[in-house]
């Protein structure tokens, strides 16, 4: 079999196997988000009808749904990522990194959080993803903030061989070296019970860089100084 038919069925069998994860992703959304709203019903309507010990079963009840509804947000939305075609072109990480911000708005005003970043390059890609990127990491450097200080992210590139290298760095709790190699594995979550989530947001980034042909890699800050630092390439604006 030659190099090129092999390639292309390849592509057919991703395709067929994103097709399939995406459409289970959005059929397993609707019961996981019903059975969440029926649980939290459930639970408002017989909270303080019997005793102090059910309602700390009502209490746990009403965890576990959000909890549940908040895995059925982030499969899905990750579902969308691995199921949309990518349409590249060229791309201006600064209109990127701006959209980004304004979906993330909300979490920047409510912590106080500071953005700083230097001027970004052009790079081939694709908008929206890229976009999305953003919004993980960045969005990841407010939620694991030091308790009673704002965030404060910066946002830099480098020239990196025949790549853009773009450095997003933060001053919140760090990370563990050991624990690099685990924290882009899809409901991976070192710190579950402190900062709930569904544990997609790292694994999306990596799958989106991957799918550029870029490489993202994280870990503690090189100075030593309190924070995390994620590094990752994308190709530059082809001519």
């Amino acid at each position: 079999m030659s190099s090129e038919k092999a390639a292309a069925e390849t592509r057919a069998v991703l395709m067929a196997l994103t097709g399939f994860s995406e459409r289970a992703g959005h059929d397993m959304a609707g019961p996981l988000n019903q059975a969440s709203s029926l649980l939290a019903l459930f639970v408002k309507r017989y909270r303080n009808q019997i005793d102090a010990d059910a309602d700390q079963l009502l209490d746990y009840l009403q965890s576990a749904a959000e909890r549940m509804e908040s895995v059925s947000r982030g499969v899905r939305k990750f579902m969308d990522i691995a199921g949309k075609t990518t349409v590249p072109g060229a791309v201006d990480l600064n209109d990127a990194l701006a959209a980004a911000r304004e979906r993330l708005s909300p979490n920047i005003a409510e912590s106080g959080a500071l953005i700083v970043a230097d001027r970004l390059p052009v790079v081939t890609g694709d908008a929206g993803h890229l976009t999305t990127v953003f919004e993980n990491l960045i969005g990841n450097c407010i939620k694991f903030r030091r308790e009673g200080e704002p965030p404060r992210v910066n946002v830099s590139t480098r020239r990196e061989g025949a790549m853009h290298e773009v450095v997003i760095r933060d001053e919140g709790i760090g990370i563990a070296t050991a624990d690099n190699d685990t924290l882009f594995v899809a409901f991976k979550r070192l710190n579950g019970r402190e900062y709930p989530g569904p544990g997609l947001g790292l694994a999306a980034a990596r799958m989106i860089v991957e799918m550029h042909g870029g490489r993202i890699a994280i870990g503690p800050v090189s100075d030593g100084t309190p924070g995390t630092c994620v590094r990752f390439t994308l190709q530059p604006q082809q001519p």
